[in-house]
């Protein structure tokens, strides 16, 4: 006999491939309308789904069930809403339809890849416990402030000039990492620059930034004009309209780590 658990796992499942199925043809014959908080996409659409037919009364009946978790509170959601938002949610044919206000940097709107990406697994960018504690073993600094600082050492730290003492960095957020690995939604990346160490910088950063997750740094270049090669790639970037504007910050764009460490390789040989 099947527990009530499993019972309403069933349901989100079979709810899940309903609302995969019509996303495309529920956007297509709404795409006038205009929604301030994404589940009154879901809201709509769910009407959408039984308006149309595409819902008999028993699967209704057991969609309106409420879950109860951490991200619905004591209330719940039903069934059919946990569905979409673990599914079709932040599709972007969904996504044209949001107006309202953008959160971030992981957007709740999120941004999809339209292939896979990799790596799938985000702990490839972090370096192993025991290395992070040799390399602060071997990094002079003195006081709290700077043992703070040790735990933002780049996965891949790259002298691309080997005269050069200021740095060019990337870093994201761990919850970035997990929605990139786990759901294919293109992370944001920071993209800054420094005259000083970059680990410093993003130690400073931590606690002014809106990020509301651990920031985790994926490269670091050590270059002549840290400033010049940012600037240059930021505009590379807006070029290619990957600059995030509603980020609570600045210098963010929605990249794969990859596609921004390449862009960076190839425009730092004309830069000082």
């Amino acid at each position: 006999m099947k527990s009530e658990s499993q019972d309403c796992a069933d349901v989100v499942g079979m709810l899940k491939a309903l609302f995969k199925e019509h996303v495309q043809a529920f956007a297509c014959a709404n795409s006038e309308l205009r929604f301030n908080k994404k589940h009154h996409i879901g809201k709509a659409m769910w009407a959408w789904l039984i308006d149309g037919g595409h819902v008999s009364a028993d699967v209704r009946e057991q969609a309106e069930v409420r879950r109860i978790d951490r991200k619905t509170g004591p209330e719940g959601h039903p069934l059919w809403r946990v569905a979409f938002r673990h599914t079709v949610r932040s599709a972007e044919v969904l996504d044209k339809l949001f107006d309202g206000k953008r959160v971030g940097p992981t957007p709740l709107y999120a941004r999809l890849v339209e292939q896979g990406l990799v790596p799938r697994d985000p702990a490839e960018f972090m370096k192993p416990r025991a290395e992070r504690r040799d390399a602060a073993g071997n990094t002079s600094s003195s006081g709290s402030a700077r043992s703070k600082a040790l735990k933002y050492i780049a996965s891949q730290e790259l002298d691309l000039s080997p005269e050069g003492t200021e740095w060019v960095y990337i870093y994201t957020t761990a919850r970035e990492l997990s929605n990139h690995a786990e759901h294919g939604i293109r992370p944001l990346l920071k993209v800054g620059s420094t005259k000083h160490h970059y680990t410093d910088r993003i130690a400073a950063q931590a606690g002014s930034t809106a990020a509301h997750s651990t920031l985790v740094c994926l490269y670091a270049y050590r270059v002549v004009s840290s400033r010049t090669l940012e600037s240059i790639v930021h505009r590379a970037l807006k070029q290619q309209d990957r600059h995030i504007k509603d980020a609570p910050g600045v210098e963010w764009f929605g990249a794969t780590p990859e596609e921004v460490h390449g862009l960076v390789l190839k425009l730092s040989s004309g830069a000082p």
